[in-house]
């Protein structure tokens, strides 16, 4: 739950400098290209995020968890292929460094 609630807060945040930042008269992809670095960031923790939760539902689950046609095999097999559009974690997370170097994070 814990990682659940940080992930939440972190992409409500990001949602909301965007809001502002667009309600300020600009459109919505300004922000967020301004916003990258946190982009970048807030991707991996959602990512990681459902890694873990499928991991858990799969030990809960047991034996079934594997079972094609279940949910949470569904889940647990859908992990990596959500992670890698965009860019795989170790890369999003350098590129986060790069622009956090540069004063943009």
């Amino acid at each position: 739950a814990r990682m659940v609630e940080t992930t939440h807060a972190f992409l409500e945040a990001l949602c909301y400098r965007i809001v502002v930042e667009e309600k300020d008269g600009g459109n919505w992809l300004e922000p967020l290209l301004r916003l990258g670095a946190e982009a970048a960031l807030a991707k991996v923790q959602a990512t990681r995020t459902f890694e873990h939760c499928a991991r858990e539902a799969a030990h809960l689950y047991g034996g079934n968890a594997y079972v094609k046609g279940n949910r949470v095999e569904h889940l647990y097999r859908q992990v990596l292929s959500l992670a890698i559009p965009g860019g795989s974690e170790d890369v999003m997370v350098d590129a986060a460094a790069r622009l956090s170097l540069k004063g943009k994070l």
